[in-house]
């Protein structure tokens, strides 16, 4: 990992402090939760960060299937959170984390 200079002229190293700060300025669409993250104007943003994605279908013709995505999504986002710093991942901010808890209830089965 390096510390880049970022769009206010400051080198910044990627921290848990650092991308949490980009990651908090960035709003998601609620129709899709999809954000490109380009060069953040905050002073201590790190510059490259996005989020991990997970593409799902509005519906599913199998229940059952549908309703496992659900059950994973609700553990990932809940649970899964917990490790994530030790598996190299920033954890999810509250606000975003309802953000997709809402996203993944909508899903018909």
């Amino acid at each position: 990992m390096a510390a880049l200079e970022n769009k206010s002229g400051n080198y910044i190293t990627p921290t848990p402090e650092s991308v949490t700060q980009t990651l908090e300025k960035v709003k998601l669409p609620a129709n899709n939760l999809i954000a490109f993250i380009t060069d953040p104007t905050d002073a201590q943003s790190y510059p490259i960060v996005t989020y991990s994605w997970l593409l799902t279908y509005h519906q599913y013709p199998n229940r059952v299937k549908a309703q496992v995505l659900k059950n994973f999504v609700e553990w990932a986002v809940i649970e899964g959170q917990k490790s994530s710093l030790e598996l190299g991942y920033i954890p999810l901010s509250k606000k975003v984390v309802v953000q997709v808890q809402s996203a993944v209830n909508k899903i018909a089965e």
